[in-house]
């Protein structure tokens, strides 16, 4: 995990710093590796789409209502609300 400081000088700051970690993580790892991206943003589609198609990089969508663009550019894509259901039943941890 690395935490990234990102200053907020305009708007789409945090994206593009994601976006730009996204892609040297592709350059540096390559084919077969996997990106699980948690966003519904579909400003992550181009870079995404990309990604799977020529750098064949296999691409993990978990979304709660993402645009069909980008499950278009997904190899797999999950609901987050889903995933989560099961551990609503779980009581408190002690």
């Amino acid at each position: 995990v690395n935490l990234i400081h990102v200053g907020s000088t305009y708007k789409n700051a945090a994206d593009e710093k994601l976006k730009q970690s996204i892609r040297r993580f592709a350059d540096i790892h390559g084919s077969p590796s996997a990106i699980l991206l948690i966003s519904s943003d579909v400003n992550f589609a181009a870079d995404l789409s990309d990604l799977r198609h020529r750098k064949k990089i296999h691409i993990i969508l978990l979304h709660n209502n993402s645009s069909p663009a980008l499950r278009l550019c997904a190899n797999e894509v999950y609901s987050f609300n889903k995933l989560m259901e099961p551990l609503s039943l779980r009581g408190p941890s002690k």
